[in-house]
């Protein structure tokens, strides 16, 4: 478990204007599941103080490992990279766009 001191340094970081998408996995992606969702919640609170639009980097990138996790990305594993192995994330020029998988017939 990380410090809220770290916590706080972390988002600031992610919620910094001009902070990339892609950027987020290499600043945080060592921590665990908890501490990583934590740092995420805290950026995006960070960025909507600010006046900023809702789909920040942290947005984005919550909303990837959602994605990821729903489809069966094993715990540890990146998530960006493993979604898009499978087709299902892809990285565009302003961050990462993702594909809502459709449920099967």
């Amino acid at each position: 478990m990380i410090t809220e001191a770290e916590i706080e340094t972390y988002a600031e970081q992610i919620a910094a204007p001009g902070f990339a998408t892609a950027s987020i996995e290499p600043l945080i992606g060592h921590l665990d599941d908890a501490d990583f969702g934590m740092v995420l919640k805290r950026a995006s609170g960070i960025s909507r103080a600010r006046g900023r639009a809702a789909d920040t980097a942290a947005d984005s990138l919550e909303t990837l490992t959602r994605l990821a996790h729903a489809a069966g990305c094993p715990a540890g594993v990146a998530v960006l990279p493993w979604l898009q192995e499978r087709g299902l994330a892809e990285e565009v020029e302003s961050g990462w766009r993702y594909k809502v998988p459709k449920p099967g017939i």
